[in-house]
């Protein structure tokens, strides 16, 4: 119903209406962006589906009868609704954050096609509204949607293999670094989960990143990428599921 009151204002451009939200309005905006495609973009910030899973919002839910769970899970839950999604959306959370944990958000941002989703991945981004409205990227990418500004990067592939991973990209703007971040902690909460870095040699004229690194050494990870604009993207979470 609001969507519908701004999309009657005439000064406003029915064409270019996007919806983004922090946290719990993150967790909002997967469900109104699904429940509404006239909206044209759409920027979760660390909210997420699956709450069942969440370190956090599972014990609320474990509060409940096994009815009651049930049915929150079914009418409440953003991975309901997310695969009706038909806009492009940027996905935005931090690696360790307290309420929305890897697994489920690798989850969640699956939900919707590859090729209508970029991720972003703030390494060791705190949760809070500063932290979720400060990132030049949501800017970028309302922009790149509603005005056909230049793209950000890319990410194409993901190749994984016993002793190296390699990332392949699309960027009209030179990658000034690549980094991959991984994990082997299967025991911590994820907002304690510990953390490692590794550079990555980049070869610009090949659109192309590799990473050494063995399978064995980590359990999750993901690459994070810079360009000469200072705006980072990230490539989805690569989840050992053995």
């Amino acid at each position: 119903m609001a969507h519908s009151l701004l999309l009657s204002f005439p000064e406003v451009d029915i064409n270019k209406t996007g919806i983004t939200g922090i946290s719990w309005g993150g967790y909002i905006t997967c469900i109104a962006a699904s429940l509404d495609n006239r909206f044209k973009a759409a920027i979760p910030v660390y909210g997420c589906g699956y709450y069942d899973e969440s370190d956090i919002f599972k014990e609320d839910l474990n509060r409940l009868s096994s009815e009651s769970r049930k049915k929150w899970m079914e009418y409440f839950d953003p991975s309901v609704y997310l695969p009706f999604a038909r806009q492009k959306f940027l996905f935005i959370n931090g690696n360790k954050d307290k309420f929305y944990n890897v697994v489920p958000y690798h989850k969640t941002y699956s939900l919707i096609p590859k090729e209508q989703r970029t991720i972003c991945i703030k390494p060791n981004m705190k949760h809070s509204h500063p932290h979720g409205w400060a990132p030049p990227e949501i800017r970028y990418f309302f922009d790149n949607v509603f005005n056909k500004s230049e793209p950000m990067i890319n990410v194409t592939q993901i190749a994984v293999r016993d002793s190296s991973i390699t990332l392949d990209f699309i960027s009209s703007t030179p990658i000034s670094s690549v980094l991959f971040y991984f994990s082997n902690d299967t025991i911590s909460l994820n907002e304690k989960r510990k953390w490692e870095m590794r550079d990555s040699f980049v070869d610009n004229e090949k659109h192309e990143a590799v990473c050494t690194i063995s399978k064995k050494e980590y359990k999750y990870g993901f690459f994070s990428l810079r360009d000469f604009r200072n705006i980072t993207i990230s490539s989805e979470f690569v989840v050992d599921n053995k």
